[in-house]
């Protein structure tokens, strides 16, 4: 296999490990939402955080759905899913290693 095809098969793991890792931490806001003792007055905060995480999950989402629509280059990816891994959020410090491994690895192909 040639070595451009090995950095493109490596970006759908890599895209697929963050994008479950998101939906995880949506289902679990929205689960921690839908459990929400009620009356829910409209000034708590903690409530009203989860709804923004909540949008701010998507948010990301809708991001690192973006980085695959324009058909670019396997590297350009890679590239642009290490800056989106170091900006979001919603990804841990253990997570953020772990994939930017598996980025810096899938470039060195």
């Amino acid at each position: 296999m040639c070595t451009g095809q090995k950095t493109k098969d490596a970006v759908e793991p890599i895209r697929a490990a963050l994008q479950n890792h998101l939906e995880s931490i949506k289902r679990s806001i929205s689960e921690e939402i839908r459990a929400y003792p009620l009356p829910i007055p409209g000034c708590d905060v903690h409530y009203n955080q989860l709804l923004e995480d909540r949008s701010r999950v998507s948010r990301d989402m809708g991001k690192l759905n973006g980085l695959f629509d324009d058909g670019q280059p396997a590297q350009d990816r890679l590239t642009a899913m290490s800056a989106f891994v170091t900006s979001s959020a919603f990804v841990d410090i253990e997570m953020e290693r772990r994939l930017l491994a598996d980025i810096e690895e899938a470039v060195s192909v």
